[in-house]
């Protein structure tokens, strides 16, 4: 009997380091947390985007990195009703250790570990595709202000000769 405990132990040894050595590898912060935002787990890439120790982000709760997470209008909407299966992606604004602030794209879901329900959020820093699209925001105003400043009449037209865009004579 002792052996068969000892065999069980090892398997769930290995089972867990499997887990942790592929979650750790995931290029997005994962953590799970509890029905009040309190985190169980965090990856390696949670820790390093943070900032924080894993012993140290296992203290936390969301709203320490989250500046908007108890004021959300729409937690209620999204965090409560979730079933498992489902899932539901936010943007926000997380705040590391030293202060930094940064969007992310959170994908929340509720997943049961053994007989609990936690919450599971994929976190990806999205710093990158806004500065993008603030930059691309930014050349179409150009042209747009450009194009419209011109004094003669210019058209845009398709290939039937219809007129999709005129400046503002």
């Amino acid at each position: 009997m002792a052996t068969e405990l000892t065999e069980s132990q090892q398997r769930l040894q290995s089972s867990e380091a499997k887990f942790r050595a592929v979650i750790d590898q995931a290029s997005d912060a994962i953590y799970t947390a509890d029905e009040t935002g309190n985190f169980l787990l965090a990856n390696r890439r949670a820790c390093e985007t943070m900032g924080y120790s894993e012993e140290e982000f296992l203290k936390m709760n969301v709203a320490d990195i989250d500046p908007f997470f108890s004021r959300r209008s729409d937690i209620e909407d999204v965090w409560e009703p979730m079933v498992e299966g489902t899932t539901s992606i936010l943007e926000t604004i997380h705040r590391a250790k030293s202060g930094r602030e940064f969007p992310v794209e959170v994908s929340l879901g509720r997943v049961n570990i053994g007989n609990d329900g936690v919450i599971l959020g994929i976190v990806r820093d999205i710093s990158v595709r806004k500065e993008f699209e603030a930059s691309l925001h930014k050349s179409k105003e150009e042209w747009e202000s450009t194009f419209n400043a011109i004094s003669d009449i210019i058209t845009i037209q398709n290939r039937d000769m219809r007129i999709m865009r005129a400046n503002k004579v």
